[in-house]
């Protein structure tokens, strides 16, 4: 992509409103540093900063709240400057829930895996102060759940982290094959997100 052209997406990212936990930034932060090392992670960092949204990632907080806009912009660049896939971004949400200290808090009290959905919602607030989370369906029997993501309209990128985050909450809960469809998109004219996980 073009320069012209990233500034301009990174543009349109950075204009939605929202925060996130410092938690998630310093997971994100981890895992690229452990996938592309320190030059990758410098490298995505002067990017920010050549776009006009430097963060100095040696200085974030844990608890303290950030533009979420950050967080989907550093997915973006990922698949700009490392030329990362769906998959990979998928990976880095699921490997958040492993480095995300609230998460590892959280995981703590999934006892089941319906509890894990019943208590998404409230969960969805630890970590963000926008949008909101909803379990639609629960179903042990035949082994799936559907939940609803509303007021979350970033980038498609920040759909495949969302598919990995859910599903690296699932590994706490559930052994063997996991997987998961989003069959609505806020970026395909849905009003919302949804996904479907099966177990």
């Amino acid at each position: 992509m073009e320069k012209e052209e990233r500034q301009k997406v990174a543009d349109q990212i950075m204009s939605v409103h929202g925060n996130a936990r410092g938690d998630l930034l310093l997971s994100t932060i981890s895992y690229i540093k452990r996938k592309e090392g320190d030059n990758g992670l410098k490298d995505v960092e002067n990017e920010l900063k050549r776009l006009g949204y430097p963060i100095d990632f040696n200085n974030i907080e844990r608890l303290k709240w950030y533009p979420k806009s950050v967080n989907i912009l550093i997915y973006f660049l990922c698949t700009e400057i490392f030329k990362w896939g769906k998959e990979d971004i998928f990976e880095l949400g699921r490997a958040a829930v492993k480095l995300a200290l609230i998460t590892r808090v959280i995981a703590k009290y999934f006892i089941s895996v319906e509890k894990m959905f019943e208590q998404a919602p409230s969960n969805w607030d630890k970590y963000v102060d926008f949008g909101s989370a909803e379990t639609v369906e629960v179903n042990k029997e035949k082994r799936y759940g559907i939940v609803r993501i509303h007021g979350y309209n970033f980038h498609p990128v920040g759909c495949y982290y969302l598919e990995g985050f859910f599903i690296g909450m699932l590994d706490f809960v559930v052994q063997g094959k996991k997987e998961i469809e989003e069959t609505k998109c806020v970026h395909k004219g849905d009003s919302y997100h949804e996904f479907i996980l099966r177990w």
